[in-house]
């Protein structure tokens, strides 16, 4: 059985480092694409989802839980 999103978040804001980890896979495919629609270009994509997700971690304390994950995301 695999977690909710907002069950990991809940994880990861309590030191469980591997949940960043499943947090980040379930969606790098999603962010990778938007950033290649963006940038058009797969190195840019690249840097854009890292930074997407060096942000997501800086912010991770800022999402409610109310809502869609990667709506906020």
């Amino acid at each position: 059985m695999s977690l909710s999103d907002e069950a990991l978040v809940e994880e990861i804001r309590s030191g469980a480092t591997l949940a960043f980890g499943v947090l980040m896979k379930r969606h790098e495919k999603l962010v990778y694409r938007i950033a290649f629609n963006h940038a058009r270009n797969p190195d840019c994509a690249m840097d854009i989802t890292q930074n997407v997700f060096l942000k997501m971690h800086q912010k991770l304390h800022s999402y409610s839980g109310s809502g869609v994950f990667r709506a906020w995301l």
